[in-house]
């Protein structure tokens, strides 16, 4: 009990530093929290193939100003403890992150409203040249309203929910667990599809079945695909670009 307390505190300090204490580190993505959260439990094989799979589920979800959108923080946190203290089914616990992330996401506001409580101090604080005080509200409050409570909801998901996943697992009939294994399966696909939204294009289009063919047919490692496909981009970034500049000049010309 006292370790998984501990792993969960560190992880979510550890997930809130990138975005409350650094330059937009990243540090709550899946595919990092998600290792954290293992490698503290002791189970780093199974926080990185959950946090995976729920890194390719959220991949295509960005939020937008203020906008709330699914947590993907508290997912993963709460997803990878119960797989790994439960020992549940991937396909239920995948299906399971996604549903907690669209669930946290209305915590956010909750967040916001603690946060405004301080502005006027801070705000305060600005006007009087005071940095030191400045320094203990802006670090103090984000512990505050965004570590502590984030530490406080995932302790209550993975304690509480744990023990009821496992219990209504174990009362489904096969052609639920069926049913939602082939949703669980279909949520990676997904993600890259809402993604690719945003990046397919005529240009971008060979890219995509290139890989796709290689890899599906001649069985080469995962690795040597992503090798080359970052050479590609690569090269795309340094010569694309510049025949892209060159078209534009010339039709400028033209058009003079």
């Amino acid at each position: 009990m006292i370790r998984t307390i501990l792993a969960v505190a560190i992880a979510t300090f550890v997930a809130d530093w990138g975005s409350s204490f650094s330059h937009n580190a990243l540090t709550g993505r899946p595919i990092f929290i998600g290792f954290v959260t293992g490698l503290l439990l002791g189970e780093i094989e199974q926080g990185i193939l959950v946090s995976a799979q729920l890194e390719l589920a959220f991949l295509g979800i960005v939020g937008i100003g203020g906008g709330a959108t699914a947590d993907a923080t508290t997912a993963t946190i709460m997803t990878v403890a119960i797989a790994i203290l439960n020992h549940a089914p991937m396909e239920t616990v995948i299906t399971l992150g996604v549903m907690i992330g669209y669930a946290a996401s209305l915590l956010s506001s909750f967040k916001l409203t603690l946060h405004e409580l301080l502005l006027p101090q801070i705000d305060s604080a600005l006007k009087n040249d005071e940095e030191r005080k400045f320094n203990i509200l802006a670090i103090g409050g984000s512990l505050l309203c965004t570590t502590l409570p984030g530490i406080i909801i995932n302790l209550i998901g993975i304690l509480a929910g744990g023990p009821a996943l496992e219990a209504l697992v174990n009362r489904l009939p096969d052609f639920v667990m069926r049913g939602v294994g082939a949703a669980g399966s279909m949520l990676p696909a997904l993600g890259i599809a809402m993604i690719m939204t945003l990046i397919f294009s005529r240009r971008t289009a060979i890219y995509f079945f290139a890989g796709f063919v290689i890899y599906k047919y001649l069985e080469v490692d995962m690795v040597f695909m992503l090798v080359i496909g970052l050479l590609l981009a690569i090269l795309d970034f340094n010569y694309g670009g510049k025949e892209k500049a060159t078209e534009e000049e010339q039709e400028t010309e033209v058009q003079a």
